[in-house]
């Protein structure tokens, strides 16, 4: 709670703010405008509510002393409701900053942007003893996930857990290659082997040898590839494309895909041979909807990961509550985009809804804002809001309106005054 300081010179709206943020659980003191500055300098505050703007001379003074926190000015006359909500802004506003401070200190020591794997939910933690259990072994690895949710890092972490972590790491995105290419680049080939290829090339085989391979998109390979990429696993020999040598390589594989590789197998269009030669252990990737636990692990992460050197920003009321609502159908790698582009737009400061993308911000709009082609009030339209997303938090928390305000980043007496002014059909009440 807050220490605050209301200046105002209207005797009824002092009283009403002081018994409105009083009932809120905040220490209050009043005073008029001709003894503000005198109490400013004789006591500490956490927040100052003015009904006016102060003079300038006052306004240097007062941040020159740097008494106060915060100092929020409003128009004369105080509005009751609108200065409990500047002070509910101000408190929500440290809740995420603590909140993001404390996911801050869960992260690891040491951020390796190659091999650390973010995130501490159920989903998560399941994903993380299936790294550590396959990163020992050698037997080929297939990670399912859709795009986004980070496939190629979960490769690098095994790769790196692993006795060939001191080895070479290839990557090939097989989708990238056309059919005509990927078994030259895959296998090498000789000089003249085929049209364009002007001198010999090792393939990526060769160049993994004795490390990992990860073929990413394995869904992309065309059935000639497959069978070749069958042979090597068996055998751990290929022929480079126009030579009869045998080329004996020491490679393990690791395989991803975002497609449903059962079905292509069914369709014909995958070996199930293959399938059954990749997939000896596997690991699914959830999709961060499923993992919404972990957004202030991962905003903490990319925050420290893009943010100017020194700056640590935090995210507004609305930008943190548009972040949560919003479904990320391009995953991590869309929070990852979302939130380099906040920080760049915000220089490093407090990130709000402008800063989001517009996919992001526009969520919180798209089921209040506008019904049916017909514009509302905006009161209307920001009610309607409050109810869904209060309703969302409370029935993600089980009912519990102590853990519902956690996950809104505001305060338990907070959330309580919201469901009392929102109506009682918020909290099934």
């Amino acid at each position: 709670m807050y220490r605050i300081l209301i200046i105002e010179d209207d005797p009824a709206a002092r009283g009403d703010a002081d018994r409105e943020l009083r009932s809120l659980g905040h220490e209050v003191v009043t005073v008029d405008a001709s003894a503000a500055m005198t109490l400013l300098v004789e006591q500490d505050f956490d927040v100052v509510v003015a009904g006016l703007e102060p003079a300038p001379g006052d306004a240097s003074e007062v941040n020159a002393r740097g008494i106060p926190q915060e100092i929020i000015c409003l128009p004369r006359p105080l509005s009751t409701e609108v200065v409990i909500e500047a002070v509910a802004k101000l408190e929500n506003r440290e809740v995420i900053r603590q909140t993001l401070e404390r996911a801050r200190q869960k992260l690891p020591a040491e951020l390796e942007p190659d091999s650390t794997i973010i995130g501490n939910s159920a989903a998560m933690r399941l994903v993380h003893e299936r790294v550590t259990a396959v990163a020992v072994t050698d037997a080929p690895v297939l990670i399912t996930g859709e795009s986004g949710t980070g496939k190629e890092l979960v490769a690098q972490t095994i790769h790196a857990r692993s006795t060939r972590g001191d080895r070479p790491l290839v990557i090939v995105n097989c989708a990238a290659f056309p059919e005509t290419l990927i078994e030259a680049e895959l296998f090498g080939h000789e000089r003249g082997a085929f049209t364009g290829a002007l001198q010999k090339r090792d393939g990526r085989f060769k160049a993994a040898d004795g490390g990992t391979l990860f073929l990413d998109e394995i869904n992309g390979l065309s059935l000639t590839a497959q069978a070749k990429l069958l042979r090597v696993l068996q055998s751990g020999t290929f022929h480079p494309i126009g030579t009869n040598s045998e080329v004996a390589v020491d490679v393990r594989l690791i395989s991803a895909t975002n497609q449903d590789l059962k079905g292509l197998v069914l369709d014909g269009a995958f070996r199930d041979d293959l399938y059954y030669r990749i997939k000896v252990l596997d690991i699914e990737l959830p999709p961060l909807r499923d993992r919404i636990g972990d957004l202030p692990l991962l905003v903490a992460y990319f925050l420290l990961e893009h943010a100017p050197a020194g700056r640590r920003p935090s995210l507004s009321p609305a930008a943190w509550a548009a972040l949560s609502l919003y479904p990320f159908p391009g995953n991590v790698r869309e929070l990852d985009h979302s939130i380099h582009r906040a920080v760049v737009l915000s220089r490093g400061f407090e990130i709000d809804l402008e800063h989001l993308p517009r996919e992001i911000s526009a969520v919180a709009g798209t089921t209040t804002s506008v019904r049916h082609g017909e514009i509302q009030p905006l009161s209307v339209a920001v009610a309607r809001f409050e109810r869904e997303y209060l309703r969302r938090a409370l029935g993600a928390a089980g009912g519990n309106k102590t853990r519902a305000a956690r996950l809104l980043g505001m305060s338990r007496k907070h959330l309580w005054e919201k469901l009392r002014r929102l109506g009682s059909d918020c909290d099934g009440n």
